[in-house]
């Protein structure tokens, strides 16, 4: 398992740039019991989840979001 502090971004629709959300992140990578990686990202202000990526279906660049 790896953890860090990271941060994100977002991006409107139809819009070319990036802008940074200020919620304080910690991003986690870890593996499950098959051997799955998940990547995580949980606000670290409020300690509430926020996304989980995981290699299930074709969304999001081989990578659906839950």
């Amino acid at each position: 398992m790896v953890e860090f502090k990271c941060g994100k971004m977002k991006k409107g629709d139809g819009e070319t740039r990036v802008t940074p959300d200020m919620r304080k992140g910690k991003l986690t990578v870890k593996a499950d019991q098959d051997q799955l990686m998940h990547v995580i990202w949980t606000n670290r202000e409020q300690g509430a989840f926020a996304f989980l990526l995981s290699p299930t279906s074709r969304q999001a660049g081989g990578f659906s979001c839950a």
